[in-house]
């Protein structure tokens, strides 16, 4: 994940001439105020007192690429004027327009998306009067098919290794969202809620992006007919499509 401290568009030019790095998704954070390493500059002003937007740019790629990253970035800190190996110092452009850089985690997975939220009140209501619960794994969409198709096997060895199933599936590649539904056993909820994020594998895999609690919803049609459709209903932020299938 990237803290950046100017804009994304800044960031995005000086990443865009380094090959290999795959941008997956973006997220904006709160502002801050100026100070001597990072503001806000006009071309006849100069330097204004305009407050610093840190987005949050997250990224996906192999681990020795982010280990490697990770490595110049906390050198470049070190001293920016180092000299780096050939080929390299065209991160320095790009290392300039942030102030951190870290790896996506566990917590960072359900922090907004409601599921500690849903999960203690399900304890608190039904306690162990039921054996599973239903969620939505989100997986960082991949340009490529054939990566797509390993990131979700690899989750769904993840999920069935737990002793989880997944029920259902989604791509659209048109909006880049890539997601399976699945169910997780009550444990997994026990897990979380009383040693943290890291304590279930699903919520440590790198090929996941966000896990979300399922709340099915009837849609019932302008008729007296059965009830035909079970949909998703996902938070306000996550402005995905929803899991729709047969009741």
């Amino acid at each position: 994940m990237f803290d950046l401290a100017g804009s994304v568009k800044d960031f995005r030019n000086a990443i865009n001439r380094i090959d290999g790095l795959e941008f997956l998704s973006e997220l904006l954070g709160d502002q801050s105020d100026p100070d001597d390493d990072f503001h806000m500059t006009e071309r006849e002003a100069g330097r204004t007192d305009k407050r610093v937007t840190h987005s949050l740019y997250l990224v996906m790629s192999n681990t020795k690429a982010i280990d490697e990253l990770l490595r110049l970035f906390t050198q470049w800190q070190a001293d920016p004027s180092a000299s780096f190996e050939h080929g390299l110092g065209k991160f320095k452009t790009a290392f300039q327009q942030l102030t951190a850089i870290r790896r996506w985690g566990a917590e960072d997975r359900i922090r907004e998306t409601g599921l500690r939220e849903r999960w203690e009140e399900t304890l608190s209501m039904v306690g162990q009067s039921v054996s599973t619960v239903l969620v939505e794994v989100e997986l960082w969409h991949r340009r490529d098919a054939a990566q797509r198709a390993a990131a979700e096997a690899h989750v769904e060895e993840v999920i069935t290794s737990s002793a989880g199933r997944v029920l259902d599936r989604s791509q659209i590649g048109e909006i880049e969202y890539h997601a399976l539904l699945a169910e997780l056993p009550i444990q997994q909820v026990q897990s979380v809620l009383t040693n943290g994020a890291s304590a279930i594998r699903l919520l440590t895999t790198d090929d996941v992006m966000f896990v979300s609690p399922f709340a099915p919803m009837s849609v019932a049609p302008g008729t007296l007919e059965p009830v035909a459709q079970t949909q998703l209903a996902r938070s306000d932020r996550m402005k995905r499509p929803e899991f729709v299938g047969d009741s």
